[in-house]
């Protein structure tokens, strides 16, 4: 953007914004590996992910927000392993709160699925 004086921006305490290459987990491991760490294999996951598209999508890309194969596979992860936020935030490349709110998400939607 011309004419941007970024000085002002640092002054008034704001920070850059960084973006984290998240790892891609359905396509790095194979499918036992994915049983291994999310109690899933790759078809499951990718028919959860068909599933739970319509409820989970974001309406658009604004602010680089979380893709339904990432929001299924942070909420796949804390019911695996049944550890902190912190501990699973860490693993996928996200912040605790992002965990926090996409494991509510994502079992409010497999809730809303149950007759």
């Amino acid at each position: 953007m011309a004419g941007v004086d970024h000085h002002y921006f640092a002054r008034r305490g704001y920070r850059q914004r960084v973006c984290v290459e998240r790892t891609k987990p359905l396509e790095q491991y194979t499918t036992e590996e994915l049983y291994a760490r999310f109690r899933f294999g790759k078809a499951d996951i990718e028919h959860l992910v068909n599933l739970l598209r319509p409820k989970l999508q974001h309406r658009t890309q604004r602010s680089h927000g979380l893709s339904v194969e990432d929001q299924i596979l942070i909420a796949l992860r804390f019911y695996a392993c049944g550890t902190f936020y912190q501990v699973v935030g860490d693993y996928m490349g996200v912040a605790k709160s992002a965990v926090c709110d996409v494991v509510k998400d994502v079992s409010i939607a497999l809730a809303s699925l149950v007759n």
